[in-house]
């Protein structure tokens, strides 16, 4: 199966162009078994776009499209959540980067880059 996922990942079509994102304040998953405190990014038509065109070749799966950048999940028992959630919650952060490109990630014990397609406008 990993070969058919590899494939639909370069079947991808990156023709957007390069886009930032603005991360902009906490936020948390309150699940007992497996809490998470992220990193909101502000609304982005871009990566609306991006996530459109992802879904385009793996729409064999099944999820939601909840973009955030997780700070703490694995190791983070529902006590450390809550007692980190009471200082984050109201903590001010932003930032922003650029989106040059997808990457494609297996999950051997770490997550290993295995592909990656650079976002290209092309002139036309």
């Amino acid at each position: 199966m990993e070969s058919d996922i590899h494939d639909a990942f370069h079947k991808i079509d990156t023709n957007i162009s390069p886009f930032e994102i603005e991360l902009n304040g906490f936020g948390s998953f309150e699940n007992p078994k497996n809490p998470v405190i992220f990193v909101h990014p502000e609304e982005n038509n871009q990566l609306k776009e991006l996530y459109l065109k992802v879904k385009e070749k793996f729409n064999f799966m099944e999820y939601s499209f909840s973009p955030h950048v997780t700070v703490g999940f694995r190791n983070l028992s529902y006590e450390n959540y809550l007692k980190a959630w009471e200082i984050y919650k109201n903590k001010e952060y932003k930032t922003k980067f650029l989106v040059d490109k997808i990457i494609l990630l297996r999950h051997d014990e770490n997550w290993v880059p295995i592909a990656e397609k650079k976002l290209d406008k092309l002139n036309n």
